[in-house]
């Protein structure tokens, strides 16, 4: 049985979740990204107070961040809920 071991799991993969993940992947952190894919803000047109995205459309950040993310090679997004947490 393989068990994966990483530094930090983030719970949510929107662009704050992302934003964060992105970070420590620069930081060579090994990182896990827990999401459903239905984001929050998935009406939403425009997104503002975003480095360099002000006014961008929330699914076109998250897409090139998510990009960004897989450079590194240090992340694993996972496509589900997590509904608890044991440590």
């Amino acid at each position: 049985m393989t068990r994966n071991i990483f530094d930090t799991i983030i719970i949510g993969g929107s662009i704050a979740g992302l934003s964060a993940a992105l970070t420590l992947c620069r930081s060579i952190k090994k990182v896990a990204i827990f999401d459903t894919a239905n984001p929050c803000n998935y009406n939403v047109a425009q997104s503002y107070n975003f480095a360099t995205n002000d006014g961008q459309n929330p699914a076109e950040i998250r897409r090139k961040t998510r990009l960004e993310i897989e450079k590194y090679n240090s992340a694993e997004f996972f496509l589900d809920e997590v509904t608890s947490v044991i440590p």
